[in-house]
């Protein structure tokens, strides 16, 4: 088969495959934080801007990985929300965009490999790739990302496999666009590839480098991406040598990207939902990795990136490529697996699409174990029965998602199915998990068919509503179970909001608590802060469990009228 017609065919593989099994796998619905701030972006994109205003009613929409203030955007790297905004735009879709970059991930994977192995092994490495990735993972079945930077990582390497036989313009530009995708999707696990590749290249080429045929178009290429990314960083913070990303860790979380980093000061918070998120979720992430960080932690990083980028099957195949280790190929592949590996695990968290950047490096290792067992005796029946093991065990696991937002979509259908313009209310338990967040909106939330507004203290709750008096109001609780949807009453919702002791028995469902926990219940439920715990609570021994009414008594000797209506 013509090598270009196997290259369009595979990108066109995947996306019919996932089309045809809408039935059985319908569109994801966004559920997780990553993926509404991707969705933003996506939408901040479509409409041709790189930030939006800061919103009148921006303390209601604050929420996880979303920059509310001084620009209201997304902080993420662009390039998963331009791939997305392609689908919104051209297909009305943002999903749209989610198949289009699998299919450009295959069709990136299938091509690295020609430029490595034989066409026939080529194709057989690449239709695993678009079968495990493509179909049967979170990387088509949400919206968090992964295919792009695979893609990217894809063309660097491939490129770089065909630069060592000959330098080429073309090769030189397409290795300098995968680098440049890779700074643009996961700029500290591409950087770390991207640098492992080039030294190779450095070794193996020398002076040829410095070539014009080679020079020239990755001097070029690197020089307008780096003029792109300052003005989009300045968009943000008004300094184009600051990432938008590292802007917004800085300046509104405690916790570092890296294991070997300091806490930061706490900062201020608008409201107890992202505080518990990033003062208490993230902290404690942070101290469990830094305690366990060798070898446990390390161990749990390794057990989750091998069963997605092996699993028992490929892994078999990668093991065997080590029967090669004389091959300088093999040699360097294990060395970039290496240092890859040491460089995620300096990561306070970890997630396959983390390491998508090494995605074809893996693949091309796999292959190379596949070649091992083909020149086995044995080999003519292993090969192909781990290949179909290799594709029948995703389907078999499932699990292809994150995570599903279709209850968050069915309270939108409740609310809209009258017709008109909504204002969606979202209160939480005090006990709420902050990894389960509704309150995201797109680009232009005053146009959007629905608003998600966090609720407040009753005075902003006011504001609130006369801003957006045009609207049908409802309250939605996510915390019932199912979530319930029932018209928004302000005089109804003010007297709950008053009802402090309610609030907080309920949250605590009769067991004793902490006297810090009673405090942490009492600034969920009103926005302030409860008096300092000191010695004198609970009898001078603060971490012993007591009762609501000990410790209410305790708070109004404290302050009085704490917990007054």
């Amino acid at each position: 088969m013509n090598k270009t017609l196997a290259i369009v065919l595979l990108a066109l593989a995947p996306i019919a495959v996932r089309l045809a099994l809408l039935p059985w796998m319908p569109q994801p619905a966004p559920r997780l934080h990553d993926e509404f701030s991707h969705l933003l972006l996506a939408d901040t994109i479509a409409h041709g801007r790189v930030v939006n205003p800061r919103h009148p009613m921006w303390l209601h929409f604050d929420s996880m990985h979303i920059l509310s203030t001084p620009v209201y955007a997304s902080p993420y790297p662009p390039a998963q929300g331009a791939v997305l905004a392609l689908g919104q735009v051209v297909f009305g879709n943002p999903w749209a965009g989610v198949l289009i970059s699998v299919g450009l991930m295959s069709a990136a994977t299938l091509w690295m490999l020609q430029g490595w192995v034989s066409p026939g092994w080529a194709l057989l490495g690449a239709v695993l790739t678009a079968a495990r990735f493509g179909v049967f993972s979170y990387w088509v079945n949400s919206y968090y990302g992964g295919a792009v930077p695979a893609a990217a990582g894809a063309l660097v390497l491939g490129a770089a496999g065909r630069m060592l036989r000959r330098r080429r313009r073309r090769d030189a530009v397409i290795f300098a666009l995968g680098v440049a995708v890779l700074a643009n999707s996961r700029p500290y696990e591409g950087l770390i590839f991207s640098l492992l590749v080039s030294l190779l290249l450095v070794w193996k080429l020398r002076a040829d480098l410095i070539r014009r045929d080679v020079i020239v178009p990755l001097g070029v290429v690197w020089g307008v991406a780096a003029v792109g990314m300052g003005f989009w960083f300045a968009q943000y913070t008004g300094n184009p040598m600051v990432m938008p990303y590292q802007y917004f860790r800085a300046q509104f979380t405690e916790v570092p990207h890296f294991l070997f980093l300091p806490l930061r000061p706490e900062p201020h918070y608008t409201n107890w939902v992202t505080r518990d998120y990033y003062h208490f979720w993230e902290v404690l992430s942070y101290r469990e990795a830094r305690a366990n960080q060798a070898p446990r932690g390390s161990l749990d990083k390794f057990k989750v990136y091998s069963r997605f980028y092996a699993g028992p099957v490929l892994g078999l195949a990668m093991c065997a490529a080590l029967f090669g280790w004389r091959r300088r190929r093999v040699r360097w592949l294990l060395a970039i697996g290496g240092f890859m590996a040491l460089a995620l695990f300096a990561e306070v968290w970890h997630a396959p699409h983390y390491a998508a950047p090494g995605m074809a490096a893996a693949i091309l290792l796999a292959v190379e174990g596949l070649r091992q067992f083909r020149q086995a005796r044995w080999g003519r029946w292993v090969v192909p029965v781990l290949c179909a093991l290799s594709l029948a065990i995703p389907v078999v696991r499932g699990g292809f998602s994150v995570g599903s937002g279709q209850e968050r979509q069915k309270a939108a259908r409740t609310m809209t199915a009258g017709g008109g313009r909504q204002l969606a209310i979202v209160r939480y338990s005090l006990m709420h998990d902050p990894g389960d967040e509704w309150v995201y909106n797109g680009a232009d939330p005053d146009k959007a068919p629905v608003v998600w507004a966090r609720e407040l203290d009753p005075a902003r709750n006011r504001e609130l509503l006369d801003y957006y008096r045009d609207r049908t109001a409802w309250l939605v609780e996510p915390d019932s179970h199912p979530a319930r949807v029932t018209p928004y009453n302000f005089a109804v919702a003010n007297v709950w909001l008053a009802r402090v002791a309610e609030r907080m028995k309920e949250a605590a469902e009769g067991w004793p608590r902490h006297c810090d926990v009673w405090s942490e219940f009492y600034y969920r439920a009103t926005g302030k802060w409860a008096p300092g715990v000191d010695g004198d609570c609970n009898g001078g021994d603060p971490a012993k469990p007591l009762t609501f009414d000990s410790w209410k008594n305790w708070a109004e000797h404290k302050q009085p009228g704490l917990l007054a209506p």
